[in-house]
């Protein structure tokens, strides 16, 4: 669901808009990239859409898809689970690592800056602008400049996980490939 209480839905051809009334369709022929859409957000402003996909990372403002990876000339690489977190940061994933594109910039974070794992299979922010990662070796908690990272020797179930979010009351919830969630 995006701000503006759309719906959006992703498949093999491309994605649909549900307004509440009527589905619109966007595929290649009407402007939509070459991508399979894995995940789907809508951004804080209520205008911009975010599209991850085995492509880059797609925006729709309303009118124009943008593949704004390959435009930033980091290539075409596949992503997943983009995430606007309240400060407007576009976070998302991909086997490189996480990254972060604040509209201009694009930041990479790898096990090299602290991340558990590069493959991230999900971004997820808290209202205090700390960012998690689920990655295929555990969970990363990145407060801007620290990453904390937990694993089944801290108490997950498993370490591969697919999945994070929070309740309402922010306890922090994991979903585990292969082990329930934590």
């Amino acid at each position: 669901v995006a701000p503006d209480d759309a719906v959006w839905f992703g498949g093999r051809n491309g994605a649909a808009r549900f307004d509440g009334k009527r589905f619109t369709s966007f595929t290649a022929t009407n402007g939509f990239p070459d991508i399979y859409p894995k995940k789907i957000a809508g951004s804080t402003d209520g205008k911009t859409v975010w599209f991850a996909g085995n492509s880059g990372l797609i925006r729709f403002d309303g009118t124009n898809f943008v593949n704004v990876t390959k435009e930033a000339g980091l290539g075409e690489f596949g992503t997943d689970t983009p995430h606007v977190a309240p400060n407007g940061f576009v976070w998302f994933g991909s086997g490189r690592g996480a990254w972060s594109y604040d509209g201009t910039n694009f930041v990479n974070y790898t096990t090299k800056d602290g991340l558990v794992h590069d493959n991230i299979l999900c971004t997820y922010s808290t209202p205090d602008g700390v960012v998690w990662f689920a990655t295929s070796g555990g969970v990363s908690r990145f407060d801007g400049t620290n990453f904390v990272n937990f694993t089944r020797e801290d108490g997950l179930s498993a370490n591969h996980c697919i999945i994070v979010t929070s309740s309402p009351d922010g306890v922090m919830w994991f979903g585990m490939f292969n082990g329930g969630a934590a």
